[in-house]
């Protein structure tokens, strides 16, 4: 994860969000970009209804808005972080934003998690499910009001596939940066009785394909997985969840990861990770 691409709607709820994203750029010695997505139409109201004139063009007024928004609140500088600011006219906040994921090709795009003061909403549900849908890389949810914090602990939801392999080692060098313990934990539906044998072949796969120490293995109790997902994050101090997002229609195992990283995000308290396939 070299190049993170964060979208922001320069709100104040949102500053949480922005540190979060930037201590995440220091520590993986990554690239940001900042983007923000605006609508010309909006600030022709505003100056309409002002009685200054409007002397910077759209996109020049939006800029110095972004630039102050970060000056605000990332005072100090990191002398490890590429900051590039960008902005983007366009009436759809996801167009904009997949827009850029296409023409920039980041390792990961960060959002925030729904959020009522959003002005735009580009913090509102349907907007995180329409990134996760057509983004061309990772979606990272972070709630608006998660504040950065030593990452100790994640967890990688599986189903025991291929792709799952893939996923994890994206995610490796996460871990390893902060040195956080890797758990892989399978919920079973109901009535299903070869979890524990499926996952020791799991185990003895990854054990040739990832190099981690701190990786352990885990099946929680059959039942609802999100349900049970939610509970373990509560009740384990989990810092970061990440799921593998099924994209496109018509392959079958993609019904069983239908909607689940979005219902996962949805009033949740612990940052997201969709891992797009």
């Amino acid at each position: 994860m070299k190049n993170i691409l964060y979208a922001t709607d320069c709100s104040k709820h949102a500053e949480p969000a922005l540190r979060y994203v930037y201590k995440l750029c220091e520590i993986l010695e990554a690239s940001l970009t900042i983007l923000n997505v605006y609508h010309y139409d909006q600030l022709q109201a505003k100056a309409r209804l002002s009685d200054e004139p409007l002397v910077l063009s759209p996109y020049h007024e939006q800029m110095e808005v972004l630039k102050n928004y970060c000056s605000r609140y990332l005072s100090i500088a990191s002398p490890v972080i590429q900051l590039n600011l960008d902005v983007v006219n366009n009436p759809s906040v996801s167009q904009g934003i997949l827009e850029r994921v296409g023409e920039l090709k980041p390792d990961l795009l960060v959002v925030g998690m729904k959020d009522e003061h959003s002005e735009r909403g580009l913090f509102a549900e349907n907007i995180a499910h329409v990134l996760l849908e057509k983004s061309e890389c990772p979606v990272l949810l972070i709630p608006n009001s998660k504040r950065h914090k030593k990452i100790k602990k994640i967890i990688y939801a599986t189903d025991f596939e291929m792709k799952d392999i893939e996923a994890l080692r994206y995610v490796l060098p996460l871990a390893k940066a902060y040195r956080a313990s890797l758990v892989i934990i399978h919920v079973p539906v109901e009535g299903e009785y070869t979890s524990a044998e499926q996952m020791q072949w799991f185990q003895e796969l990854l054990d040739h394909e990832i190099a981690y120490e701190d990786i352990s293995f885990m099946l929680l109790y059959p039942g609802k997985i999100i349900n049970n997902l939610r509970e373990y994050v509560e009740t384990n101090a989990v810092d970061l969840v990440v799921m593998l997002e099924r994209k496109g229609k018509g392959v079958i195992k993609s019904l069983f990861h239908k909607d689940r990283v979005k219902t996962m995000g949805k009033n949740a308290t612990t940052p997201v990770l969709g891992y797009i396939s």
